[in-house]
């Protein structure tokens, strides 16, 4: 369990909208997105 200040989960917003607006080019990327998820979740419960 991990976590992250304040900056670190406004970064992690920004790497979604980020994604998801250039998520068509980094398909790839699906396996890191999902371990990000993972540590959101936490982090907001």
């Amino acid at each position: 369990m991990i976590l992250y200040p304040i900056r670190g989960i406004r970064f992690v917003v920004r790497y979604f909208l980020y994604q998801n607006i250039t998520g068509r080019k980094y398909r790839r990327v699906k396996t890191i997105d999902k371990r990000w998820e993972r540590l959101f979740v936490t982090v907001n419960r």
